[in-house]
């Protein structure tokens, strides 16, 4: 099966020409960066030629929209440009996520060169992903056998403990759930990458799901100094898949106890047409602009506490936006340093009990 490659560009001759070029590829060709971005999600082209000059929205924010939807941010780009060949137009292209960048007129042999060699680093790049994806289910499914045995053997010493030994075997509980959640956690964020991980929506209330997650969460949070409040009124209904919606909040729950400053902790939810706005506030001290731009990415992260680094493997906010997505909604992160951050996300919503 031939590659994919999409063109972009506004002058009909230039997308002939690379039409003539690359005729062992299957090209989809499109005359603006809306057009582009519509063809990108649709096509899901392995690799874009996308020009730089356009009229209306030109070839660098083209891809700075392209990097901001996680249905095509990965695809692979290479600029092409006659007007734009100063050194810091070339390094804006870069720094925006461009995998090369060719000026006009087109070289044919250094044109063909550059796109097999990306195509070909695209396709070791997705090997070596799908050889870590592999990996990585195969270790996270043989560590469920071990924690089971290690709950079972802490309910066997539960029986027979002292007060004080009761105190120690709940506190190994809780490290215990901590990991089981982040384990369950990582094989569902694996199975969502992958499409294995089918949704099973069912219509709940949302406010009792929260104070679910809130009583989960409040020892942690109190050992920190956190209160969590909840104002989530009792007629905002969901049709979602719940087990994953509860991840989602406990999530975003435990990474502003983790992270945030002492203080409280306010989940709301709100029904807004055919959408419920939920959103997880915590008292500070926010994010830098750098940071929050990459919130969302798996495997990022940048601790916020500021009396001691906390470790994490960056993977909670990366699932919590494969979730949301998955039900058709948007997330999104509200932050500036020394101030609350607030992490919105929409979810559907179902129709009110009458």
């Amino acid at each position: 099966m031939s590659r994919r490659i999409l063109a972009i560009d506004d002058n009909s001759d230039n997308l002939a020409l690379l039409e003539a070029l690359l005729p062992e590829y299957r090209l989809e060709l499109a005359s603006s960066g809306a057009e582009g971005l519509e063809k990108a999600r649709t096509f899901r082209p392995d690799l874009v030629l996308l020009d730089v000059h356009m009229p209306g929205m030109d070839g660098f924010a083209t891809l700075e929209a392209m990097r901001r939807d996680s249905r095509i941010d990965h695809i692979p780009v290479i600029l092409l440009t006659a007007a734009y060949k100063d050194p810091d137009s070339i390094r804006r292209g870069l720094e925006l996520g461009a995998s090369e960048y060719l000026t006009k007129p087109l070289q044919t042999d250094e044109l063909l060169v550059r796109v097999h060699a990306v195509l070909r680093a695209a396709s070791a790049e997705r090997e070596l992903e799908q050889l870590r994806r592999d990996f990585s289910a195969m270790l996270l499914h043989d560590l469920r056998a071990p924690l089971e045995s290690v709950r079972l053997a802490l309910s066997l010493l539960d029986r027979q403990a002292s007060e004080p030994q009761h105190q120690l075997v709940s506190l190994a509980r809780t490290g215990l759930s901590e990991v089981e959640d982040l384990v369950e956690g990582l094989i569902e964020g694996y199975r969502l990458d992958e499409g294995e991980l089918p949704l099973e929506p069912s219509v709940f209330e949302l406010g009792p799901l929260c104070a679910e997650v809130a009583q989960h969460a409040d020892l942690q949070a109190r050992q920190r100094g956190m209160d969590i409040r909840l104002e989530v009124p009792a007629e905002v209904r969901c049709r979602a898949d719940r087990r994953i919606v509860r991840r989602v909040l406990a999530n975003l729950v435990g990474n502003a106890i983790k992270y945030a400053d002492p203080g409280d902790i306010t989940v709301t939810a709100a029904v807004t047409g055919e959408l419920i706005q939920v959103e997880v506030q915590d008292p500070g001290p926010g994010m830098a602009p750098d940071v929050a731009e990459h919130a969302f990415d798996r495997y990022f992260h940048q601790s916020r506490r500021r009396e001691k680094e906390s470790g994490g493997l960056g993977l909670g906010l990366a699932f919590c936006r494969q979730a949301v997505e998955a039900h058709g909604g948007t997330i999104a992160v509200q932050t500036q340093i020394g101030q609350p951050t607030s992490i919105g996300f929409t979810l559907p919503a179902a129709p009110s009990v009458r």
